[in-house]
């Protein structure tokens, strides 16, 4: 499971994002600004890439579930 803290809509989160669909992920866990949503090119691609992913709202929740913190 990757945790990835941010937001989505910068070059490098984007790049990291649609870089790691590359491989066999289990599940990704955002954990974004209130008021930033995943773009849907980029939900686009996780739901063909048949990754699940899921908005965190609290820290600590993602840092118990994320394997790795992006």
């Amino acid at each position: 499971v990757i945790g990835i803290v941010g937001d989505p809509h910068g070059r490098v989160l984007r790049s990291f994002i649609l870089g790691v669909l590359q491989f066999d992920i289990k599940e990704i866990l955002f954990l974004l600004p209130p008021t930033v949503d995943l773009p849907s090119d980029i939900k686009d691609a996780l739901i063909h890439a048949k990754v699940p992913y899921e908005r965190c709202e609290d820290v600590q929740d993602l840092l118990q579930a994320a394997d790795v913190v992006e």
